[in-house]
């Protein structure tokens, strides 16, 4: 009966110290704040292609339940904990008042059409302009309102983070195009199919996106098709900013004061073209393609130190100096098939996508 009942004991242990880890695993973890409005701009641009092909006018983006996408964003970023708003015309100055801060200092229009979010994620992440992210350990992103306290000489600061993203076609959004043409590459033409689109900011080692072929087809199921030797070769895309604020409540006025912001870019790009189908002895036109891929500012994951820098700017400033951690413009580079030979030349960019504020 003794080894019965000990044999019962060691079970027990073993269940309670395996049941923790079952339970772990059934977690789910909530979408960050950048997962779900990536999400969004994927799905606006979707809608916007569609909009476009059929030459509709300009009406709101429809979602499903007779809701627009940017509401339904602000209904999933609700779901997941987060404080989330779309700024409109209709409710520009009343939201303003209800969140005590200046759009106006966030360059908010107010005839424009916004997603704004409060607070912050569950976890820092580090990031790195080569897409990978590494989860680090999180200092407090806030309590229930979004608000974090933050230390430095003696005097202790109340901060908030504010996310921002354009839900229509403003400063933060911004579409761009270049042609390939057969002239520029009399010499190596032929080649231009299988070289590499890569991208690079503020001039560092460019980073691949995708060949310009598999850019124009799937290279899976299209074998037969070969560029021609007359034609040009159209690179189309898009590039949307998302800016995280961080703010300081003053006190004196109750207002929350925009100090410092780092940001993020997601462009998206596909190439456009006219292609020989040896099966047909034709020329089709076709749209290729589409390849996504983020850029983020140099301190985007530094929070310790953007903290410090928003009290600077606020006491600096006075409240009226925002310090801007930005990416930069996005130079794309055309390179060969192992990224090791630039056709524009050594360090040249074969066009550049300029920063939202230039």
């Amino acid at each position: 009966m003794k080894k019965r009942m000990i044999a019962l004991s060691l079970a027990l242990a073993m269940l309670v110290s395996i049941s923790p880890s079952v339970a772990a695993n059934d977690t789910v973890s909530r979408p960050t704040v950048e997962e779900i409005l990536n999400e969004y701009h994927q799905k606006a641009f979707e809608a916007e292609a569609v909009r476009e092909a059929s030459a509709a006018s300009c009406s709101p983006r429809s979602g499903s339940n007779g809701k627009t996408l940017e509401q339904e964003t602000v209904d999933t970023l609700n779901a997941a904990g987060y404080e989330a708003y779309n700024v409109t015309s209709d409710n520009y100055a009343a939201l303003e008042a209800q969140l005590q801060t200046d759009f106006a200092d966030i360059g908010l229009d107010p005839d424009g059409s916004y997603i704004i979010t409060i607070g912050g994620e569950n976890l820092e992440t580090a990031y790195s302009n080569n897409g990978s992210r590494a989860i680090v350990p999180t200092p407090d992103w806030g309590d229930g309102d979004g608000t974090f306290t933050y230390t430095t000489g003696g005097t202790t600061y109340t901060m908030r983070y504010l996310t921002v993203t354009a839900a229509t076609e403003s400063c933060l959004y911004r579409s761009f195009s270049h042609i390939l043409s057969s002239d520029q590459f009399l010499e190596t033409w032929r080649e231009i199919l299988f070289a590499g689109l890569a991208y690079a900011a503020d001039a560092v080692i460019p980073i691949p996106i995708a060949s310009i072929v598999s850019l124009l087809v799937d290279t899976s199921t299209n074998s037969n098709f070969s560029l021609l030797d007359n034609e040009d070769i159209v690179i189309l895309g898009n590039t949307t900013w998302t800016l995280q604020y961080i703010q300081v409540y003053n006190s004196s006025e109750s207002i929350w004061v925009s100090s410092q912001s780092s940001e993020y870019a997601q462009s998206r790009v596909y190439c456009a073209g006219y292609l020989y189908n040896s099966l047909t002895n034709t020329a089709e036109r076709y749209v290729g393609n589409e390849s996504v891929f983020g850029i983020y500012s140099p301190d985007y994951s530094q929070y310790s130190e953007r903290k410090s820098a928003a009290v600077l700017a606020y006491l600096n400033g006075n409240g009226t100096a925002v310090l801007r951690d930005i990416t930069g413009d996005i130079d794309f580079y055309l390179m060969n098939e192992e990224y090791a030979f630039n056709y524009c030349g050594e360090g040249n960019p074969l066009f550049t996508q300029p920063h939202w504020e230039t």
